[in-house]
Order: C-alpha cells, then sequence, then structure tokens
C-alpha cells in the first residue's frame, strides 16, 4: 500500500469518526426534543383525563335530575373530552412509532458507520504489520 494511499485511508478514518461524533450528538439533541414533547403530552393526556372524569362526573348527576338541558351540556361537554382524549392518545402513538422508526434509523446507519471505521482499522493495522 503506497504512502498516499495509508494517508487516503487515515483521512477517510477520520472522517467517518467525526461523521459519528456528529451522529451522536445530532441523536442527543434529537432525544431531547423527544423527551420533552413526550412530556408535553402525557401531561396535556393527564389534564385531559382529569377532565374527562370530571366529565363523566357531572354527566352522571346531569342525569340524576331533571334538567335535560344540563344532561345535554354535560353529555356534550363528555363527547368533547372524550374526543380530546382519543386526539391525544392518537398523536402519543403516532410520535412514539415515530421516535422508534427514527432510533431504528439511528442505530442502522451508526452500524453501518461503525462498521466502516472497523474495516478502515484493520485495513491500516495490517499495513502496520505486513508494511504493505
Amino acid at each position: 500500500m503506497s504512502v498516499d494511499e495509508v494517508s487516503g485511508l487515515r483521512a477517510m478514518l477520520r472522517a467517518y469518526r467525526e461523521r459519528m461524533w456528529d451522529l451522536d450528538v445530532v441523536e442527543r439533541a434529537e432525544a431531547i426534543v423527544r423527551e420533552s414533547r413526550r412530556q408535553q403530552v402525557s401531561q396535556a393526556l393527564e389534564e385531559t383525563l382529569t377532565r374527562l372524569d370530571e366529565a363523566v362526573q357531572a354527566a352522571n348527576n346531569a342525569h340524576d335530575g331533571t334538567d335535560v338541558v344540563a344532561m345535554i351540556d354535560a353529555e356534550q361537554q363528555l363527547c368533547a373530552a372524550q374526543h380530546v382524549a382519543q386526539t391525544l392518545l392518537r398523536r402519543h402513538l403516532d410520535e412514539t412509532r415515530a421516535a422508534d422508526q427514527v432510533q431504528a434509523a439511528y442505530s442502522a446507519h451508526r452500524n453501518e458507520v461503525s462498521q466502516r471505521i472497523k474495516s478502515i482499522e484493520i485495513m491500516l493495522a495490517r499495513q502496520r504489520i505486513t508494511g504493505l
């Protein structure tokens, strides 16, 4: 192996190591954003479930009485709370799936870069051992 080829391999090795570092930084940043978003959705869902419980209780109380307008209003509030809860649950599931896909993509890319780094390191080690 010529000096230029060895230098080229070393340059490629540095570039792949930098790529791996960049990948780690971006992945950590995205993980922070995903966790923050997950917490926001979880908090909104918790608040919505509390409102849903209150709406169920209000509907039950309204049905105990004779005020039809109060019953209708309570049922409408219950339906609205259910809709919001379902929407948040769906969003949470969609974001969880998307996060899993992103994580899988990072993992695949990391494995690919890691394999390239190992291959170059092996070629450089062989060159040092054999001097070729």
